[in-house]
């Protein structure tokens, strides 16, 4: 399994691109609604900034793991609660009972495991009947705009990216139920020239993205980080999916 390295997670108490900063607690702001009498899991937790807003939101326990000892030491000192126990822990092994999940929440995480099957059978086996999984990945249409799924994805730390299509597909495969929906939508028609560079010119189309980023947050022009339905003619920067009736594999 390949693990979150301490230079990719987010911190509250480090730098980040403001649109990356954005994202991830837009995610956790929105998925609080969602938490109330119910036992969640957080995998991987990073810093643990996510998990105190869930355990803060009415949720019944928070399962808050990572493969990383630095990065749940920083999560005890700054974001420790009396509903969350935060443990060293591989997503595709946890130390949980079969059935005991309600919320399973993994953010921006599957992308990074070479094993992303084994995390979802992971999922499926943790999660009780009625149980819900959410998860994001970023879309390799934006990030590595030319590139297959094969492909060696621009981020070092990332072992593969998908498009929506394959990981819709990916999670339609264990489960009965998945809602697309996306983070920071751009416009097709500007996907579709990303694309047309990346065909000949990956390396540029991910820099072109990047510096459209840092422009638009200079400008005060960024898309809303906020989840929701892709709308028509837009093309998100972050997949989420809501997924569940896990599949009996």
């Amino acid at each position: 399994m390949t693990h979150l390295r301490p230079d990719e997670r987010y911190s509250d108490k480090k730098w980040a691109p403001p649109w990356v900063k954005r994202q991830h607690l837009a995610r956790y702001t929105w998925i609080k609604s969602l938490v109330k009498d119910r036992v969640v899991a957080d995998a991987a937790c990073g810093t643990g900034y996510g998990s105190q807003m869930i355990a803060s939101s009415g949720a019944k326990h928070v399962w808050a793991f990572d493969t990383n000892e630095d990065a749940l030491s920083e999560a005890r000192a700054f974001h420790s609660h009396p509903l969350i126990n935060h443990v060293n822990a591989n997503i595709c092994d946890l130390p949980i009972p079969n059935q005991s999940i309600d919320l399973f929440i993994c953010f921006e995480t599957i992308e990074h495991v070479g094993d992303d099957h084994g995390v979802l059978r992971e999922v499926c086996r943790t999660l009780r009947t009625g149980g819900y999984f959410v998860c994001s990945t970023p879309n390799r249409d934006l990030f590595n705009p030319g590139k297959k799924i094969q492909d060696r994805p621009f981020n070092r730390f990332h072992v593969r990216e998908y498009s929506h299509a394959e990981f819709y597909s990916l999670l339609y495969g264990y489960f009965g139920h998945v809602q697309m929906i996306g983070q920071s939508q751009y416009s097709e028609r500007y996907q579709v020239i990303l694309a047309r560079i990346g065909e000949f010119f990956p390396a540029l189309a991910t820099r072109i993205h990047q510096a459209r980023k840092l422009l638009g947050n200079f400008l005060g022009i960024c898309p809303s980080e906020e989840p929701g339905l892709t709308k028509q003619n837009q093309t998100p920067e972050i997949l989420l999916a809501i997924c569940h009736q896990p599949r009996n594999l």
